[in-house]
């Protein structure tokens, strides 16, 4: 599965129980709470809405680029989730 964030509303996420992450959320905030829950894919919600996913493997390919530039890395862990799915969906392409 891809990471993507949309403009479109897709379906509300399956359980209340599970955590959602945000467009706004920082890449670091949003890796925490996927190791904090276990999840390799979670919802990314606005307003009640899914928008979209953030896969952990696709988080970490947005972090580990093979640059091997730590400057960058850590740059990269202040990103929203919706500027980082930009990024992500370019790699991917």
């Amino acid at each position: 599965m891809k990471s993507v964030i949309t403009a479109q509303k897709l379906a509300n996420p399956a359980s209340q129980q599970i955590p959602v992450l945000y467009p706004e959320q920082l890449v670091v905030d949003a890796l925490r709470v996927m190791v904090n829950h276990g999840g390799k894919t979670l919802s990314v919600c606005e307003n009640g809405k899914c928008l979209g996913v953030i896969n952990l493997s696709d988080l970490e390919r947005f972090l580990y680029d093979g640059s091997h530039n730590d400057d960058l890395f850590f740059h990269k862990l202040n990103f929203d989730l919706r500027s980082a799915a930009v990024v992500m969906n370019r790699q991917i392409t």
